[in-house]
């Protein structure tokens, strides 16, 4: 946005700026018409006070580009004066213009780049050129600093050939820089076993690859579906490459499995390549949040069709880890299988902070729908899990279901007070009301309930919001039950609507949308925007009835999810 701003004031200045330069080395003709005549006479009166001449004091200063005083005063002479609009000779002694001549078309140019250049005679524009000046300033900090972010994300490449030199190729679609841990892991692995390997982003794409064989896409998906920064061409270039048809190739997706467009734009690569005709020599892979067993699985695949043994470590964070201690928790379905636990930490560094250094510390921020991030050992990925409260609640909020197997909600439910775990906060902005005063349909089961609590809790202005949730029995799984029906009461919460499947009349959250279907179309009509948060099952039920609803209404799922107003955080 600041660069489509700058661009058309940085024009006016370089070609400005050119002219004036090409004006000064008489790379440009100057005018036909000559300069003012050369004073016949010599006016031997002594010269007046400079400030008594009437020609100096009708003219205004910032029309003053040039004053050449007489060589001697007591003889008077004249002075020689340009100025925006002309040249001439001032009379030393009576002030009285001797000739004046008006600027030809070369010379008027010249001025008029002049004052665009520097803005002289002109506040606004001069104002507009300060803008310009701090926005370019702006522009090469940010250039700069993304330059740096990329030559970080992607780390140093040793021993990466040409393109035109590969036998392998290995292109990376990456937003965070996690993907470009594991094309540095094929890399050097490839090449310990002899092969000449390109690496590259997969905007870089090349018509035509001289001497490669195989072809390994490494696509990240960014957001809900979207292609990431380093492969927002990646597509269209293809189009543009019908050479690549000889290439095997393979595709890796990457992604994180609670969005509902689950690695969509290694999807849509796939896609892309089969409707071009180039045959994929492996079927899709998707690895969901860096899960080493799956990676492990892919390592032995790739290894088998690139002909050497591979073997791809999970890309760990590159972020601070925090200690985690447990203030408190809270328990519900004991008795059960999978049991629920409310768990609240209180966030400390994970290496202490002494002396100066803890003025330097800065608080973790948080807010309801962020994420947790719990390591649950060397070498296991990180299980995410959505924040109840907000920093300034001074405690670190999750509700976890604990999962046969399972080994973070296994290592969180087994925590008593005061014990300790690592983690990191991650923010998840997507997913949080957005401003204004437009009702909010909140849609949850389980432990998805915990970011929607959160959401109530801050509602303090009493915005209509409206809760949809289930769970499994109304006496052992009503998590945060007395909460909400006091925030009910308190009118922070407009509406409650809860489903049991081990009720006495079992229901399902999908069941209760089913039965307002007309308060919801009207909710829907007046603005509001819907935030659904669970399991993959409970979110594809959701959609099977919020879908037909827009339909009716003229509208679609999609539609609402381009305005920011459908919103999912599934896992």
């Amino acid at each position: 946005m600041v660069a489509r701003w700058t661009l058309p004031v940085a024009v006016v200045l370089a070609v400005s700026g050119l002219y004036l330069s090409a004006s000064s080395l008489e790379l440009i003709g100057g005018d036909e018409e000559g300069g003012a005549s050369y004073p016949d006479a010599v006016y031997a009166q002594p010269a007046a006070a400079l400030g008594n001449l009437s020609a100096l004091r009708n003219l205004a200063l910032e029309d003053l580009r040039e004053l050449e005083f007489p060589a001697d005063r007591d003889e008077g002479n004249y002075y020689a004066l340009r100025t925006a609009t002309g040249e001439g000779f001032v009379n030393a002694a009576s002030g009285q213009w001797i000739s004046f001549q008006r600027h030809g078309l070369a010379q008027r140019l010249s001025e008029t780049a002049y004052v665009l250049h520097t803005g002289a005679g002109s506040p606004f524009w001069s104002l507009l050129l300060a803008g310009c000046s701090l926005a370019l300033l702006f522009l090469t900090g940010s250039g700069l600093l993304a330059w740096w972010h990329r030559r970080r994300l992607t780390g140093e490449l040793r021993g990466n050939v040409p393109s035109e030199q590969a036998q392998v190729v290995v292109l990376v679609g990456s937003q965070s820089g996690s993907t470009w841990h594991y094309a540095r892991q094929l890399l050097a692995q490839l090449q310990a076993a002899g092969q000449r390997v390109h690496v590259a982003s997969m905007n870089q794409l090349q018509p035509h690859y001289p001497q490669a064989r195989q072809l390994v896409l490494l696509a990240a998906t960014h957001g809900d579906g979207q292609a990431p920064d380093s492969a927002r061409d990646f597509l269209k270039r293809l189009e543009q490459s019908p050479q690549l048809k000889p290439l095997h190739t393979a595709v890796v997706g990457f992604g994180d499995s609670r969005f509902q467009h689950f690695c969509g734009f290694a999807r849509q690569v796939a896609q892309q390549l089969e409707r071009l005709g180039h045959a994929l020599a492996l079927p899709l892979q998707c690895i969901d949040r860096g899960d080493p067993a799956a990676l492990q699985a892919l390592a032995q695949r790739l290894g088998v069709w690139l002909g050497c043994a591979l073997q791809l470590v999970p890309a760990q964070p590159r972020v601070a880890l925090q200690r985690l201690q447990l203030l408190s928790r809270e328990l519900y379905g004991e008795e059960s299988e999978a049991p629920a636990a409310i768990l609240r930490f209180a966030l400390q560094p994970a290496v202490p902070a002494h002396g100066l250094a803890r003025l330097w510390r800065r608080r973790a921020r948080f807010s309801p729908g962020d994420l947790l991030a719990i390591r649950p050992g060397e070498g296991l990925a990180p299980r995410f899990y959505s924040i109840a409260s907000s920093d300034e609640d001074g405690a670190v909020e999750i509700c976890v279901r604990r999962q046969p197997g399972g080994h973070c909600s296994g290592l969180l439910h087994g925590l008593q007070p005061g014990d300790c775990v690592e983690g990191f906060i991650q923010p998840h902005p997507e997913f949080r009301p957005a401003a204004g005063c437009h009702p909010v349909i909140l849609i949850g089961a389980g432990t998805g309930v915990a970011p929607l609590i959160g959401f109530v809790r801050k509602n303090l202005n009493q915005r209509p919001l409206h809760l949809y949730w289930g769970g499994r029995h109304p006496q052992a799984d009503f998590l945060y039950g007395r909460e909400l029906e006091t925030y009910l009461a308190e009118g922070r919460l407009s509406g409650l609507r809860l489903a049991f499947s081990q009720g006495l009349e079992p229901r399902y959250v999908q069941d209760r949308l089913r039965e307002d279907t007309q308060q919801l179309s009207l909710l829907l009509q007046q603005g509001a925007q819907v935030l659904v948060c669970g399991s993959r099952e409970m979110a594809a039920g959701v959609r099977a009835v919020i879908e037909p609803m827009l339909l009716a209404l003229g509208e679609s799922l999609e539609q609402l999810r381009l305005q920011g107003r459908y919103r999912e955080d599934v896992y």
